[in-house]
């Protein structure tokens, strides 16, 4: 067998879409357990759309996700006379020609269709001399169209479709080079593949109705046929179809994953599971775990629906696994990238997406506590970070959001008696004020400062003075966190420390 080698061929007209990340992680966990090639090329030849930013985003995707090439990048813009070579070739082999017709002409004869409730086929009209002299008098720029072949059966076997059968006498001329001389998608892409050497075409579903085209220009240019496979399509929860063009506030694009600070494992979870199923009920996997666990006879035919929330999960079960080295390993990497990157930080933003740019300066005001935290506070101190990490992970579904429940572990906040006093917990202000000067005594009394021993005091207070264990824990907890959701308050005070915590306790009682 021949050395497999795949590709991903995205589009630099947009953000990149979490569709074209799942189309390059299939292609990479197809070929690298096989020891194939996994190769980018990048589609560039629509010159009005195409963007250099957005090249830079997606390459910038790819590496983040651990997706990267193994030979250099090929830019589709780069190979334009082998597009015309072979768009010559097909000219003088009479397998394509020259046509003439005005967009408002090719509008006429599609009406014209309608009206006799036909579909809208194009054939090689039988032009005259005079007509074409005719044509260039009014100074009209031909497009070159390819000529199908009449009313033949064409059957190819798909990977995930199957046998997938189309008859000839439904597709109409297609054009495969503009008035301008550039190429049309589907003879650049069939070129570029065959001068790439890719076996297998790994893409999805809404290419299939492109996949009849291609093959007709693969045979008619004498090219070897690769191996098609074509993904199910990504449903939005309403079952409608996802678009490319869905915009960025929708969480559909790689960029706003990263600027969440999402795990590339995470996400790669959560990626991989959009249209394929494992052997078990098993979900969660490594990266290598994925490359083992893969096969395309668990890529399902039905579509796939895109469940953001699922996302959130697969990303919380990778964070709970990181250890405090790499936990604190990815903070830096994230602040730095996010302050630094022009691609896929907000470094010198440019974004005229109202939203985005509302984010983004919520976000550089957030990082000023993240840069605090590495510079003043020295998130190197492992010894502390051990202390309160597990607490703080099983709460976490994305790196950012370690900002909501680390701040107070790092700096005492002013707490309001609002958040102290608790009807619901029958915390009132005179149970406060009565008990928590008391059993501040008791603990400045503690020598052995351990959550055992912690807790042993404050439940026998609680039980001497007819307290309810939550009346004395609730505002303690609050005052030392002041966070809705947080560590129990015997494990707030043996990850603060007796000094910080009896110092948080006093500066409340006696404000």
């Amino acid at each position: 067998m021949s050395e497999i080698r795949v590709r991903i061929a995205p589009s630099p007209t947009g953000h990149m879409h979490i569709g074209t990340a799942r189309a390059a992680l299939f292609n990479y966990l197809f070929a690298k357990p096989q020891w194939g090639k996994f190769l980018i090329r990048i589609e560039d030849t629509d010159k009005e759309r195409s963007k250099p930013e957005y090249t830079e985003e997606i390459l910038a995707g790819l590496d983040w996700l651990g997706l990267n090439p193994d030979e250099e990048i090929v830019y589709q813009s780069k190979n334009e006379n082998k597009h015309k070579q072979a768009i010559q070739k097909l000219l003088d082999e009479w397998k394509a020609y020259y046509a003439w017709e005005t967009p408002e002409e090719l509008e006429q004869l599609r009406q014209k269709a309608r009206e006799q409730k036909k579909g809208f086929i194009f054939r090689q009209p039988n032009y005259t001399e005079e007509q074409i002299e005719q044509f260039k008098k009014e100074w009209r720029k031909p497009v070159v169209r390819f000529k199908v072949p009449e009313n033949q059966t064409i059957t190819y076997h798909d990977l995930v479709k199957w046998e997938i059968t189309f008859n000839t006498s439904e597709i109409g001329d297609f054009v495969i080079a503009k008035s301008d001389g550039s190429p049309i998608f589907y003879l650049a892409n069939v070129v570029d593949d065959h001068e790439m050497w890719i076996t297998h075409v790994i893409r999805g579903e809404d290419h299939i109705p492109n996949t009849p085209k291609q093959i007709l220009l693969y045979q008619a240019l004498g090219y070897e046929l690769p191996v098609f496979w074509h993904l199910p399509l990504l449903l939005n929860p309403n079952k409608s179809k996802m678009s490319k063009r869905d915009t960025w506030d929708v969480f559909v694009t790689v960029r706003k994953f990263f600027q969440e600070w999402y795990l590339p494992e995470g996400l790669i979870n959560f990626i991989a599971l959009l249209g394929w199923h494992t052997a078990d009920d098993r979900e969660v996997f490594t990266f290598d775990e994925l490359m083992k666990e893969f096969s395309i006879d668990r890529v399902q035919s039905s579509n796939a629906v895109y469940d953001f929330q699922r996302s959130l999960h697969f990303n919380a079960e990778h964070i709970r696994k990181l250890t405090p080295e790499k936990f604190v390993e990815y903070v830096k990497y994230y602040v730095d990238r996010m302050l630094n990157d022009k691609v896929l930080g907000i470094a010198e933003d440019e974004s005229e997406d109202n939203q985005e740019i509302q984010e983004n300066k919520e976000l550089k005001e957030s990082l000023q506590f993240w840069d605090k935290l590495i510079k003043e506070w020295k998130l190197d101190d492992l010894d502390y970070v051990k202390k309160y990490l597990p607490e703080v992970q099983v709460r976490l579904q994305t790196i950012k959001q370690f900002i909501l429940h680390s701040k107070y572990l790092y700096e005492e906040v002013p707490v309001t008696d609002e958040i102290v006093y608790n009807k619901k917990m029958k915390v009132s202000e005179e149970i406060v004020k009565e008990h928590l000067p008391k059993i501040i005594n008791l603990l400045e009394e503690v020598d052995n400062w351990d959550e055992d021993t912690l807790k042993n005091l404050i439940v026998n207070y609680n039980k001497e003075n007819w307290l309810k264990n939550w009346q004395t824990l609730w505002p303690i907890r609050a005052i030392l966190s002041w966070v809705e959701a947080s560590p129990g308050a015997f494990e707030l005070l043996q990850i603060l420390g007796k000094q910080e915590s009896l110092k948080r306790l006093k500066n409340y009682l006696y404000r």
